[in-house]
């Protein structure tokens, strides 16, 4: 397949087909790994998430979700004792 280079300011943008964005499942922003062969061909590979990130990532959606009351608490005070 055949891949356009674009300049874009002062850096060259190379065009990935949208065949193979689905194929990796990346999205805009998402960040990518890309090392050079020693034959000069540019492989390119979705970035692996570390401990650090996958952290971070849990925190913010633990945070974004609201937590109600607990459902022990409303069994209990429905309870007679």
């Amino acid at each position: 397949m055949s891949i356009q280079i674009l300049k874009c300011g002062n850096y060259l943008v190379l065009c990935i087909p949208d065949a193979f964005i689905k194929e990796m499942r990346l999205k805009c922003s998402d960040r990518v790994e890309a090392t050079l062969s020693s034959d000069g061909a540019i492989i390119i590979r979705a970035q692996k998430l570390d401990r650090k990130t996958l952290s971070k990532m849990a925190r913010e959606l633990s945070a974004s979700m609201k937590m109600g009351t607990s459902v022990m608490d409303q069994i209990r005070s429905g309870a007679r004792y």
